[in-house]
């Protein structure tokens, strides 16, 4: 029995120390740039296999795999882009259709914080609480809140993907 309950309580610990990405109804603004070559190839973190192919220079596509079969989120493919803002630059990650609602497109909003021949590292933009999300009535009042506001990536785990060597 108390074993059960110090998994129950890690496990409840790990949810709200980590807290979930934001998923917005709004893009980030700002202007869409040329991304770093090296964002290409196959990435691994963990047991999550991640797959970015060229579209053009500003687009690509990204093929998500979480292969944990107990706590992941599955499968799916979707298109990205990067965008400057403040001297700062985001990933923006459209998600697929499947995971749209009535309100249009979904995205997730990750900073880059260092992108390499071998490694990607990003900070997921994530709900400021997980237990009161905040929600945004336009595309300018959720870019002000993401590139003004410093607390916008505080909860946020810098997340590195090693390129797959196979």
């Amino acid at each position: 029995m108390k074993t059960k309950l110090t998994a129950l309580f890690s496990f409840l610990i790990l949810i709200v120390c980590t807290g979930c990405p934001y998923e917005s109804k709004f893009r980030l603004s700002g202007d869409i740039i040329e991304y770093d070559k090296d964002l290409i190839g196959e990435w691994k973190k963990d047991k999550v296999d991640l797959k970015i192919t060229r579209i053009d220079n500003k687009k690509f596509k990204y093929q998500f795999n979480d292969n944990d079969p107990e706590f992941g989120i599955g499968k799916f493919d979707g298109e990205g882009y990067v965008v400057s803002k403040m001297g700062k630059k985001y990933v923006i990650a459209e998600l697929p259709d499947a995971r749209k609602d009535s309100t249009g497109k979904i995205y997730y909003t990750y900073k880059i914080e260092r992108i390499k021949q071998n490694s990607i590292i990003v900070l997921p933009l994530e709900e400021e609480n997980p237990f009161d999300p905040k929600t945004y009535s336009s595309v300018t009042e959720f870019t002000d809140f993401v590139t003004k506001n410093a607390t916008a990536f505080r909860y946020s785990t810098p997340i590195e993907f090693k390129r797959n060597e196979r």
